[in-house]
């Protein structure tokens, strides 16, 4: 025999419902906001790109060495940048800057001394990197360089940017689940409690 007050029973049941709508909402707004942060993220990318293109064009062109260098140097600002490498003609690294740590095998993955082909169009990839105690998302980025009014590949960028957000890492999201959980529990009792009062009152008067 149930010996549950019957006002608690309904709690429970209305906490638990309250409790997963929320985090269904939650679950969604999260997708929703990765979605968005990511689309945000390709925009940025291959817009920077391409305005970096024409800024290394010149250097190129003429294979100087010490321009490029100096073109890639102010990269430092851009804290969302894990790694720049520029390629000529042949495939051969001439330039490469990792702004991040990057393991062996990730940089012979990611930053390789030799391409067989070089790309014949932008390409994106979602790609995960080894952090100390997780993975950490990014965004790799490689597209040809041309010269305007040409089809002839001179070179090719290749761009690493980080997707990690300061806004939901996961111990932001354990907390944010946890308090809604309490949350939705909070509010069923309160709702059921009440109706349970209004109910009984008036049979105990």
């Amino acid at each position: 025999m149930n010996t549950r007050p019957l006002w608690l029973r309904f709690a429970i049941r209305l906490s638990l419902a309250l409790t997963a709508m929320v985090l269904a909402m939650l679950a969604l707004f999260v997708s929703f906001y990765q979605y968005a942060h990511i689309q945000e993220a390709k925009e940025y990318v291959s817009t920077f790109s391409q305005a970096l293109a024409k800024q290394i064009q010149p250097a190129l062109l003429t294979y100087n060495q010490s321009e490029l260098e100096n073109l890639v140097a102010y990269l430092d600002l851009q804290q969302h940048v894990l790694w720049l490498s520029i390629y000529n003609a042949d495939g051969d690294r001439i330039v490469d800057r990792a702004f991040t740590k990057l393991s062996e095998p990730e940089r012979k993955l990611y930053l390789p001394n030799q391409l067989e082909t070089l790309p014949q169009k932008p390409q994106f990839k979602q790609i995960s990197l080894m952090g100390h105690y997780d993975t950490k998302p990014a965004l790799y980025y490689h597209m040809p360089i041309r010269v305007e009014g040409s089809d002839v590949i001179w070179g090719s960028i290749n761009l690493g940017y980080t997707l990690t957000s300061n806004i939901f890492t996961t111990g932001h999201l354990f907390q944010l689940f946890g308090i809604l959980a309490l949350f939705g529990l909070a509010i069923g009792v309160m709702i059921v409690r009440f109706f349970s009062n209004w109910i009984t009152t008036p049979i105990k008067e």
